[in-house]
């Protein structure tokens, strides 16, 4: 009787591991490949504010020292009516010149550009994580992933 025992529970062992490996596991490896965690961060409140709130907390720079620097090396200059892009094909101007007036109109327009993003304040969002069907790309990436 003991003869059989011991030789019956290794070919049990021996079989279940088998089904193991070549069904449960693949069945399971499949079934988590087919979903791809997205994740999306979180998004902090954040108020509207005016220029002199931003100037005041260094968010934009005030670009006093650049216009100030146009205005007396390039008095010619209209900054609110002469585009800076025609100015760099003018030979009337002077590489210097040129320089000065390019970083005066990047700094108004960068500012410009930041002033128009904090004119609507941003509500928080929390962050979220969500669970969307995988690409076929994706799908056979994990399983060759997952060694199947």
């Amino acid at each position: 009787m003991k003869k059989i025992i011991i030789p019956t529970i290794l070919v049990f062992i021996i079989i279940f591991s088998l089904f193991y490996w070549f069904a449960i596991r693949p069945a399971q490896v499949k079934h988590d490949c087919s979903w791809v965690k997205m994740h999306s961060n979180a998004i902090p409140y954040r108020p509207a504010m005016t220029q002199a709130e931003l100037e005041s907390k260094g968010i934009i720079r005030t670009c006093n020292k650049e216009f100030e620097l146009l205005h007396k090396m390039v008095p010619t200059y209209n900054a609110n009516t002469d585009s800076r892009y025609t100015i760099l094909t003018n030979n009337n101007f002077s590489f210097p010149q040129k320089d000065i007036i390019w970083n005066a109109t990047s700094c108004r327009e960068d500012g410009d550009k930041v002033i128009a993003e904090y004119k609507n304040p941003i509500n928080a969002v929390p962050a979220k994580d969500w669970y969307e069907k995988a690409s076929p790309q994706q799908y056979q990436f994990c399983l060759h992933d997952n060694g199947l």
